[in-house]
C-alpha cells in the first residue's frame, strides 16, 4: 500500500471518529432536552390530577393518573442516570484523534497468526505477505497439488476476509468450473483462445500430451475444460475499500507448481464469493 494511500486511510478513519463523537454528543444533548420537557409535562399533569380530584373528587381518575405519572417520573429518573453514565464515559475517553490508527490498523511491521483449514496455522506478515507451500488436495472429485500466496500490505480486516475465501475454496472451485463450461458454450474469446493455443502453437508433443490427459483421440473442447486443474491461487487487495480478491489459476497439467505450457486460465472472485472476471494469462 502506497504511503499517500495510507495517509488518506488514516485521515478518513480519523474523520469518521470525529463525526461519531459529534453525533454522540448531539444525541446526548437532544436526550437531555427531551427529559427536561418530560419532567415539566409530568409536573403539570400531576398538578392537573390533584386539581381535578379537589374540584370533582373523582378518586379513580386521581389514582390512575397519579400511578401513570409516577411511572413516567421513574422512567425519567432512569434516563437521567443512564445519560449521566454516558457523559462520564465520554469525558474519560479523551479525544477521538488520540486513537493510534497507525499502530492498530496500518502497522507495517505487524505479524498475525491465522489458521486455514487446508494449510493449518500460518503467520501472515504485513511487510512480506504469506506463501503457502504446495499440498495435495482433492476438490470436487479432482486431485491436484495446490499452492498459494496472500499478498503483502493487507490490513487485519482484509486478512480475515482472505481466510474466509480460503475456507470456501472448494465451493469457489465448483463455481469456477461451472463458469468455465458456460464461457465455453458462449464461445468466449479467452477460453477458446486458451484451447486453440494448446492444439495449434506447441506442436505434436504437447498435442499428444493433451489427448493423453483427456483420454480422447481427437480434439474435444468440452473435455479439455472439464479436466482443468486448479493448481495455484493468490489473494490480492480488491477494488472496494478493505476488500480482497482471490485469483484462481487453472491449467490442464501442472508440473512443480507451474502449467506445463506456461499458459493458464485465471478466475477472480471477490470477498463476497462472487465472480469478478476471468483472463487467459501466460
Amino acid at each position: 500500500m502506497k504511503s499517500d494511500e495510507i495517509e488518506k486511510r488514516v485521515s478518513e478513519a480519523e474523520e469518521v471518529m470525529v463525526n461519531l463523537d459529534g453525533m454522540m454528543k448531539s444525541r446526548v444533548e437532544d436526550a437531555e432536552e427531551k427529559i427536561k420537557k418530560g419532567t415539566l409535562q409530568g409536573a403539570i399533569w400531576i398538578f392537573v390530577t390533584i386539581a381535578i380530584y379537589l374540584i370533582w373528587g373523582t378518586q379513580w381518575f386521581f389514582w390512575v393518573s397519579l400511578g401513570l405519572n409516577l411511572i413516567a417520573v421513574g422512567g425519567i429518573v432512569f434516563a437521567k442516570v443512564m445519560i449521566g453514565r454516558v457523559k462520564k464515559k465520554m469525558s474519560e475517553g479523551g479525544e477521538p484523534t488520540d486513537y493510534d490508527f497507525d499502530a492498530d490498523i496500518l502497522d507495517e511491521d505487524f505479524v498475525t497468526e491465522i489458521e486455514i483449514k487446508l494449510f493449518g496455522k500460518q503467520n501472515y506478515s504485513y511487510a512480506d505477505g504469506l506463501d503457502l507451500d504446495a499440498i495435495r488436495v482433492e476438490f470436487n472429485g479432482r486431485a491436484t497439488q495446490l499452492r498459494g500466496t496472500i499478498f503483502d500490505g493487507l490490513n487485519r480486516l482484509q486478512i480475515q476476509k482472505a481466510v474466509t475465501l480460503l475456507e470456501n475454496l472448494e465451493m469457489l472451485d465448483d463455481k469456477a468450473r461451472k463458469k468455465w463450461i458456460k464461457l465455453l458454450e458462449e464461445e468466449d474469446e479467452e477460453v477458446c483462445g486458451y484451447i486453440d493455443t494448446h492444439y495449434d502453437e506447441y506442436g505434436d508433443e504437447v498435442r499428444d500430451l493433451v489427448l493423453q490427459k483427456l483420454k480422447v483421440e481427437k480434439r474435444d473442447n468440452r473435455a479439455f475444460i472439464e479436466n482443468l486443474e486448479l493448481g495455484s491461487f493468490h489473494i490480492i487487495e480488491g477494488e472496494e475499500e478493505d476488500g480482497v480478491e482471490i485469483v484462481m489459476d487453472y491449467a490442464l497439467i501442472w508440473e512443480n507448481g507451474s502449467s506445463f505450457t506456461d499458459q493458464i486460465l485465471a478466475m477472480n472472485f471477490n470477498d463476497e464469493l462472487a465472480y469478478e472476471m476471468h483472463t487467459h494469462d501466460s
